[in-house]
This record gives C-alpha cells, sequence and structure tokens, in this order.
C-alpha cells in the first residue's frame, strides 16, 4: 500500500475510535445530571431552570407629579402607597428615590413609606404641619412633597414594595388632596388641601423599565387614587 494509504486509513481509524468512545447516551443528546440542559453548555443569562425567560417582576411604583405648580413644599403630596390583593393589602417598603423639578432631593421621602396615615378618623379631613424646621421628623407633614412640574421636569418619587405587583391587583396612591387641613386632627380645620394631579408607572427596578399604568390621575377622586392593574 503506498504511503498516502497508510495516512488514510490511520486517520480512519482514529476517527472511527473517538467515535465508539461516546457513549450511546451523549449520541442521542443524553446530558449528564446537573448539566445546564444546553447540548453546548450556554445558559442565557435570563433563563430560568428550564431555559425559558422567567416573567418579570413588577416591585416598584413611579410616581410623577403633574401640577402647574413648582416649589419645594408644593405640587402632589403622597401620603402612602399601598397593594391591595385577594389575600390582603401591603405598603410601599422603602422610598428609594425622590427629586424636585430642580433635581434636588425632597425632604422627607420617608413619609410615604408605610400606611397611610395624614387623615383623621374622618377621611374628608387631614393633618399637616405647616411648621417645618426639616430636621426634626416629628415637625414634618406626614407626606411628601413633589415639587410640582415645571414645564420640562416633574417632581417624581419612586418606591418599593413589599410584594410584587401582578394582573388583577388594585394600586392606590394617597394623595393629600379634597380634605380640610389642620395641624392636628383635634384643631379646627384652617384651610382645604387642592388635589394635584400624578402620573403612575410601575417597573421591575428602581431605574426602569417602566410601564405606565396611569397616565393622569383624575383629582376628583383624590385623596385615594385607585389604579386597577392589568396588562403587565
Amino acid at each position: 500500500m503506498r504511503k498516502t494509504g497508510w495516512i488514510v486509513f490511520l486517520c480512519l481509524v482514529v476517527a472511527v475510535a473517538a467515535a465508539c468512545s461516546e457513549t450511546s447516551e451523549d449520541l442521542d443528546g443524553y446530558v449528564p445530571a446537573g448539566d445546564t440542559g444546553w447540548l453546548d453548555g450556554y445558559v442565557p443569562a435570563d433563563s430560568g431552570a428550564d431555559g425559558t425567560t422567567p416573567p418579570a417582576e413588577y416591585k416598584y411604583v413611579k410616581i410623577e407629579d403633574l401640577s402647574s405648580v413648582s416649589g419645594a413644599q408644593d405640587g402632589a403630596d403622597i401620603d402612602a402607597v399601598e397593594l391591595q390583593k385577594t389575600a390582603g393589602s401591603s405598603w410601599a417598603a422603602a422610598a428609594e428615590s425622590c427629586t424636585l423639578p430642580d433635581g434636588t432631593a425632597c425632604a422627607n421621602p420617608d413619609q410615604a413609606v408605610g400606611a397611610s396615615d395624614a387623615f383623621c378618623s374622618d377621611p374628608t379631613k387631614c393633618f399637616s404641619n405647616y411648621e417645618l424646621p426639616t430636621d426634626d421628623p416629628a415637625t414634618l407633614p406626614p407626606y411628601v412633597a413633589l415639587g410640582g412640574f415645571d414645564g420640562t421636569t416633574s417632581g417624581t418619587l419612586i418606591v418599593s414594595m413589599s410584594e410584587k405587583i401582578e394582573n388583577g391587583d388594585t394600586l392606590f396612591v394617597y394623595e393629600v388632596g379634597n380634605c380640610d387641613v389642620s395641624e392636628a386632627c383635634t384643631v379646627a380645620s384652617t384651610t382645604k388641601a387642592s388635589p394635584e394631579s400624578v402620573k403612575v408607572s410601575v417597573g421591575t427596578s428602581a431605574t426602569g423599565p417602566w410601564v405606565e399604568v396611569l397616565a393622569a390621575s383624575d383629582t376628583t377622586k383624590h385623596p385615594d387614587i385607585e389604579i386597577p392593574i392589568s396588562g403587565l
């Protein structure tokens, strides 16, 4: 046999030996336990255990002030954010960020965390404290003012919820408006709080992406803005 023939023959022997070293399980696509399940070992970063993309979890709420006023203690006054499910309800767990239209931080964003506390036993009456030395939580109003809309930028509050927001849930945003304001529930009212419209979106992180669930609130229905959730 010529030399070149021997070379071809040896190459065939090597190829056959390599193929035979694989088990029948390897040949039929078997992947050992603990492997990724992908033939080349690659699993996309956003894939679940079965290789599918897990559903997005919406746990963040963004509230944007649409009112035409502008000032540090002006605009929409957010008292609380509630998520109502069939089994019960929960409140905003943390204020992730809050900025006024000029880019500065809101005075007291944590006032939007937890259960509603800006209203008296009569929901048409609300509580405020007009003395704002800013550093003493005891003298801050029980809500956060978003500062209005300056024609370009809205005051914006972002909170995180303790539970994920799902289709069929109802989101309530409590904006201090349409109520008689006094410095304490036991004190006679001195003025009426004007309702300020807001835009509301939900997101999968504190930076989005965002899904709008309310383009503009109906101020006649403040203070409790009711938002049925669907289409997520």
